[in-house]
C-alpha cells in the first residue's frame, strides 16, 4: 500500500531468521539485568540465580506468554511457561533494545513451536 499522504510511517522491526536472532541475543546479552544469569540456547532459555542453587529452564515450545510489565515506564520482561514457571528480568530500552528483545523472544519461541497468548 502506498503512502499517499507522505506521512512518516514508523519503522517496523523486521522478522529475522533463527540464526540472526541468536546472533542478536549474543550481541545484546550484556543489556539484560537480572538477579543471576539468563542464557539463551537453541532449544531453551535458562535462568540461573541464587549463586547457582536455582536453575529455571524453559524450552521454547513450552512458552505460553511473553509480556512487558504493565507498570508505566517499566522495562521488565516476563517469560511464562505452560506450567506457570516464570523468568523475569530488566532490559534497558536504549536503541529500542527492550522492544527488539521482546519481539525476537516472541518470534523465536513461535519458530520453535510455542503457541503464545496474544
Amino acid at each position: 500500500m502506498k503512502n499517499f499522504l507522505n506521512l512518516k510511517l514508523p519503522k517496523r522491526i523486521k522478522k529475522l531468521p533463527e540464526h540472526q536472532i541468536m546472533e542478536w541475543f549474543d550481541l545484546n546479552k550484556s543489556k539484560i539485568f537480572c538477579s543471576g544469569d539468563v542464557d539463551i540456547f537453541e532449544d531453551y532459555i535458562e535462568w540461573v540465580y541464587e549463586k547457582g542453587n536455582t536453575v529455571i529452564k524453559i524450552h521454547w515450545n513450552e512458552i505460553k506468554n511473553v509480556y512487558v510489565s504493565s507498570e508505566t515506564g517499566s522495562n521488565n520482561i516476563y517469560i511464562e511457561s505452560k506450567d506457570g514457571t516464570t523468568i523475569n528480568f530488566y532490559i534497558n530500552n536504549r536503541e529500542n533494545c527492550r522492544d527488539k528483545f521482546f519481539k525476537y523472544i516472541r518470534d523465536f519461541a513461535t519458530m520453535k513451536g510455542a503457541h503464545l497468548n496474544s
